[in-house]
């Protein structure tokens, strides 16, 4: 479609009009912003799924791989509670992010990275060395690709405390119940050689404290309390008091 002659015929709207696009109307928000939803259909799947792992297991784990974690994750995160898993975890971003309880069970939306040593591959395929400009030099390898992402080091994950910053979670139930959330920092080695970075170590007392205190901060939003306990140098989660029915039914009830 020519969009020039589209301007000319005044569909494109003046700056803050709304726009007719190829015959769809959109209208100006009040705020700009992205939502977004998981799939209802893909929803429901899953659920069918977890709700019968629910039935067949003492305990059910969910996990999600979402490097763009928006408003659709926590819809999908209770959505799955509800359908029966007694934790949610999700990884993806490479740094951390908050803690949700939800029916008193723990959604960990993203935990970070807990092995990641991505720079000591052997080898790598064509596209990632295309994508740099390497592809016709013969004698690229994983390190000349390495070089060349992170204009050595100072730049992406090397250059981001935050990637190689993340937590334990250690979970305890009594039956169905949560009673205790801990979170145990750990270091994968920031500003380390690439050869020996990416492994978890624990952090020290003051690495620890900072990644607890971020951890604090993202999980308010979600209405969640996570504290510093100073004697064992951990985190932990302030559970809310929830009732709980003592049993798990099918569809239908």
């Amino acid at each position: 479609m020519d969009l020039e002659a589209l301007g000319q015929r005044g569909e494109l709207g003046a700056p803050g009009e709304p726009l007719n696009l190829f015959g769809t109307v959109l209208h100006p928000a009040d705020e700009s912003g992205v939502d977004s939803d998981p799939d209802p259909e893909d929803m429901a799947e899953i659920a069918a799924v977890v709700n019968n792992a629910s039935r067949l297991a003492e305990y059910v784990v969910v996990t999600i791989h979402a490097h763009n974690q928006g408003p659709y994750l926590k819809k999908f995160a209770h959505a799955m509670i509800d359908a029966g898993a007694d934790v949610f975890v999700g990884h993806g971003p490479h740094y951390l992010t908050g803690i949700d309880i939800y029916q008193g069970k723990p959604i960990l939306y993203s935990l970070g990275d807990f092995i990641f040593q991505n720079e000591t591959l052997l080898r790598l395929p064509y596209d990632n060395y295309a994508g740099l400009g390497l592809e016709d030099d013969p004698y690229a390898w994983v390190a000349d690709f390495n070089a060349t992402r992170y204009q050595n080091e100072t730049t992406g994950f090397p250059a981001r405390p935050e990637i190689w910053e993340s937590v334990v979670a250690m979970p305890t139930f009594q039956g169905e119940e949560l009673v205790s959330l801990e979170l145990h920092p750990i270091s994968l080695g920031f500003g380390q050689p690439a050869t020996v970075r990416g492994r978890p170590m624990f952090a020290d007392r003051e690495l620890g404290r900072k990644i607890i205190q971020d951890l604090i901060d993202a999980s308010e939003p979600h209405g969640t309390v996570v504290e510093w306990d100073d004697a064992r140098g951990i985190g932990f989660v302030r559970l809310p008091a929830v009732a709980t029915d003592g049993g798990r039914s099918g569809p239908g009830g």
